[in-house]
């Protein structure tokens, strides 16, 4: 019967799109009926979603309108029994649509803007927000003792082949085809893992979901006069802005498209890779490195930000990105002769619902702090930064050198209360899987999975390492990288990196950012004057521009 019901499907689908709409509408119907009746949920949806399209088309928008509702309905009621986490992600791969043709109604009448916002918020970003109510997933532990000693087993011979992998091809005298047999392990070693922690999830019986709490009345009185949210979301090809201030909600569309973006930043990058390697050899080249990229960030404000000026004029912005505006450094786009963080403070959030989520989190004065600093041939000089950091803010623990491990630092978290974890060590993002991207400490890498096994309750993390604000993007906006795991954690608010970080910069920067934050600035207003502090010196924005906040301002 399902077979049947696909091929009716196709059916349907070829008559919409021929233009035979009462014959594409007849078929839907009977595929809906069918659907509903044998109990097949995945294909129902899909029914009720062309039967909106062929309403939409015929210009009947109430009844559009309801089947979307109903292809809504039964996705959500879909998702309701996966408890494992890679489950819940990937669910909404295929399955934003009827989301997405909510909100593409709602935006076309004005009283209906902040109902297309809800639309899709409702579609972003589920998969984290379950996480942050689910005070279980913490312990990944597996019921059968003999499975969990696998488990570990496994994590301790892939650490030996992360490591062996990273070192020097100098040091390990490998040929070609050994490093082939090393990824080939890293592989296979990965997907046992990925294996045994599925099963675990997928059984867990006593999983909490989040359910839907978002409000929109709420968000807008925390944030007040001085704030706006920017959502950005895609509409006919091409990106728009939701604004979001303390009485109202605006929809600017028509701004660049995706591939346009895409153009842009791959230029930008190009840039930055020619200071990946330091400044010391490029010092005469640097004024015009400094104009290309200047140039660059200027393209993207245009795009991104110049429709939007008069509604986010001298406010603190908070971003909410889509797709691959999540790699756009925002603060460094740039207007004429200023970037933009010399107007405002900028940060970011993953979603409204989750920003909402950690607002209603308490907020702590930093009072305690624990410094963790593990130098590699690739960052030398962190473990100077978190003895400074020492110096800088009293009531400072520093775990360094052969002390930095991750084992000492679960233990320390576990034993004592911290309202700051810095971590100064070497970060790297796993594109092709971005749950095992990482963090170098003294016992080998820290994987997404691990950073949410720690115990951080509402904390500030400082991830003073390279490429640690990378993450994959799935359907739904779901981030799937380091900001993941530690937001998972507990932690209320990051401080991470969009790229290859240079060592000396990021010392100095990170040590003015917390001498601005003991002079109890905010901490959006600490980041900020730090990195006003590398453009009065006219620093190229490759060396300032890498960090950004995202969370709980």
């Amino acid at each position: 019967p399902r077979l049947v019901l696909l091929s009716q499907l196709v059916r349907g689908e070829s008559e919409r799109c021929s233009g035979k709409m009462i014959a594409a509408e007849n078929t839907f119907r009977e595929v809906f009926r069918h659907a509903a009746r044998e109990e097949h949920p995945q294909i129902a949806w899909i029914a009720a979603n062309a039967l909106g399209l062929v309403a939409k088309k015929q210009n009947d928008f109430p009844r559009a309108e309801n089947y979307f509702r109903k292809a809504v309905e039964i996705i959500e009621s879909l998702r309701s029994p996966l408890a494992a986490d890679e489950f819940r992600t990937a669910f909404f791969t295929d399955k934003l649509a009827p989301y997405q043709n909510l909100a593409d109604i709602c935006r076309h009448e004005e009283s209906r803007i902040s109902e297309s916002f809800v639309w899709i918020e409702r579609a972003r970003s589920q998969s984290l927000l379950d996480l942050l109510a689910d005070s279980n997933h913490q312990e990944i532990l597996l019921d059968d003792a003999s499975l969990q000693t696998k488990l570990d087993h496994l994590r301790e011979k892939l650490n030996w082949f992360y490591n062996r992998l990273t070192r020097p091809i100098s040091e390990i005298g490998a040929a070609e085809s050994e490093i082939e047999n090393i990824q080939d392990e890293i592989r296979r070693h990965e997907n046992e893992i990925n294996a045994l922690i599925l099963h675990s999830q997928a059984t867990r019986e006593n999983f909490v979901r989040r359910g839907n709490n978002f409000d929109l009345g709420q968000l807008q009185k925390a944030l007040g006069k001085k704030r706006v949210l920017i959502e950005f979301a895609e509409f006919d090809g091409r990106f728009a802005a939701f604004i979001i201030g303390e009485t109202s909600v605006k929809l600017i569309e028509k701004l660049g498209s995706a591939p346009e973006i895409q153009a842009v930043l791959e230029q930008l990058h190009f840039q930055f890779a020619t200071l990946r390697y330091g400044t010391a050899n490029l010092q005469k080249h640097l004024s015009l490195l400094k104009k290309r990229a200047d140039h660059l960030l200027q393209t993207l404000y245009n795009l991104l930000l110049l429709p939007l000026e008069d509604l986010i004029a001298e406010k603190h912005l908070i971003i909410v990105p889509a797709k691959n505006l999540h790699y756009v450094p925002f603060q460094a786009l740039r207007r004429g002769e200023k970037y933009l963080i010399e107007n405002c403070e900028v940060s970011f959030a993953p979603s409204a619902t989750v920003l909402q989520n950690l607002l209603q989190r308490d907020s702590k004065v930093i009072k305690k702090v624990l410094a963790v600093g593990f130098a590699d041939e690739r960052v030398p000089q962190v473990e100077h930064e978190v003895e400074n950091l020492a110096n800088v803010l009293p009531h400072t623990t520093v775990l360094a050198g052969a002390s930095a491990t991750f084992a000492a630092v679960r233990e320390t978290l576990q034993n004592e209360f911290f309202n700051l974890l810095h971590l100064a060590c070497h970060g790297q993002f796993r594109a092709e899987n971005p749950l095992f991207s990482s963090l170098h400490l003294a016992d080998g890498w820290v994987t997404v999975r691990e950073v949410a096994k720690l115990r951080l309750e509402n904390a500030l993390v400082v991830l003073s390492a390279c490429e640690t604000g990378l993450s994959q993007i799935a359907a739904g906006e779901e981030l799937l990288g380091l900001i993941r795991g530690f937001l998972a954690a507990g932690a209320n608010t990051l401080i991470i990196s969009l790229w290859t970080v240079n060592d000396a910069a990021t010392a100095d920067l990170i040590g003015n950012f917390y001498q601005n934050l003991k002079s109890e600035s905010s901490l959006t207003a600490s980041l900020r004057a730090a990195q006003i502090k590398f453009i009065e010196q006219d620093a190229h924005p490759y060396l300032w521009a890498p960090f950004i906040l995202t969370g709980r301002w």
